[in-house]
Parts: structure tokens; C-alpha cells; sequence
């Protein structure tokens, strides 16, 4: 690699860094303001999968896409620390049935020697992780704050630069598979989230009941 490409991938790794540590203390933040009500079920599931992630992207062969994975994996830790004592939620039927769901993915992935239909199922149980907080804030778009999803999606679209030119290939999907899915999940949040902040004439007439986000039951 030439230097001059070698030193923007380090600048580019170092800034995605960066703001993965400002969407975590941004999401922290927002949590002890009272300003997020996190979804336990979502954060709990995340933060082992998050190490699981790093794990098996380093059998891939990733490079400096790792430097957002493990910063990643140290703040969903912390958040789903805070999510304990201050989240919501943990116990309805279509929680449990999406930590069953995560656990089943995790088993199967763990299993396969597949690593295209692994990761594939390792994402699938990333979006059962997932679907508490979309399902909340179908519900509620205010119960998440926008700023760190919003600093969360830079990081996620400047990670996506940081793959090889070489892994975008369906063989290489153990290495982009990830940090695409991570734009696509920061991305439909946000989405949910700024659903909320439409003028009135854009939103159902009050009075009538908003449509539920399916769910698995």
C-alpha cells in the first residue's frame, strides 16, 4: 500500500474512532438526561454480539474496519450497562421471543463453517436484537434522541470507506457484509426517529391509533 494511501486510511480509521466515541457519550448522555429511555432488550443482546463481531471479523481478515468494531463493542458495553438501571422494557413476550431469536442465530452461526450464510445469520440475530428499539420508537420517536444515531450513521458511512477495494465481492461479505448493515440499521432508527419531528399534517389525525410496528410474537 502507497504511503499517501496508507496515511488516509489511518487519518480516515482515527476519525471514525473518534466518532464512535462521541455517539457513545452522546447516547450516554442523552440517557442520564432522561432524554433516551434505551430498550434493555436490544443493548443486552447488542453488547455480547458487538465482541462476537470483532471476534469473527478478524477470522475475515478485516483490517482497519476493525478500529469501529472494537470501539463500537466498548460502548454498546457501557450503554447496555446504563440500559439495566435505566432502560425500559426486558420482559414482554416479543422480547423474550427476540433474545430467543438472537440466541438461536448466535448458536447457528456458531456452528457453520458457511462464512457467507454465518454472518448472515449472525445479522439476523443482530436485527432480533434490534426490533425492541425499532418497535419503541415506531411507537414513541421521541423516547430515542436523534443526535447519536445521527453521529452513529457518520461513523457507520465512513467505516464503509475503510473496507478493501478488494473484499467487495460476494466472497468477501464477511468483511463489508457488517459495516453495511451498520448504515442500514443506524439509518432506519434515525428514519423512525425523524418520523417524530414532522409537522402534524405529515403524521395520522389524532384520535387514530398509529399502525403497530410488526413484531415477533
Amino acid at each position: 500500500m502507497a504511503p499517501d494511501v496508507l496515511l488516509a486510511t489511518g487519518m480516515l480509521a482515527i476519525a471514525v474512532a473518534v466518532l464512535e466515541i462521541a455517539t457513545v457519550a452522546c447516547y450516554l448522555r442523552a440517557v442520564a438526561r432522561g432524554e433516551t429511555r434505551p430498550s434493555r432488550t436490544t443493548w443486552l443482546i447488542w453488547a455480547p454480539l458487538a465482541w462476537l463481531t470483532v471476534a469473527s471479523s478478524i477470522d475475515a481478515g478485516a483490517g482497519a474496519t476493525l478500529v469501529k468494531l472494537v470501539a463500537s463493542a466498548l460502548g454498546v458495553t457501557a450503554i447496555a450497562a446504563l440500559a439495566w438501571f435505566r432502560g425500559t422494557t426486558g420482559r414482554t413476550p416479543s422480547d423474550l421471543a427476540c433474545l430467543a431469536l438472537a440466541a438461536a442465530g448466535v448458536g447457528l452461526w456458531s456452528v457453520l463453517d458457511d462464512p457467507v450464510l454465518g454472518l448472515a445469520l449472525f445479522l439476523a440475530a443482530d436485527v432480533a436484537g434490534a426490533v425492541p428499539t425499532l418497535r419503541d420508537t415506531w411507537r414513541d420517536p421521541r423516547k430515542e434522541a436523534a443526535a447519536p444515531w445521527l453521529l452513529g450513521l457518520a461513523g457507520s458511512a465512513l467505516n464503509v470507506a475503510l473496507v478493501d477495494a478488494a473484499a467487495w465481492s460476494a466472497g468477501g461479505f464477511a468483511i463489508w457484509g457488517v459495516a453495511v448493515y451498520l448504515v442500514a440499521i443506524n439509518a432506519c432508527i434515525l428514519a423512525l426517529i425523524a418520523r417524530g419531528r414532522l409537522p402534524d399534517r405529515f403524521r395520522p389525525p389524532r384520535g387514530e391509533p398509529e399502525p403497530a410496528l410488526p413484531v415477533v410474537a
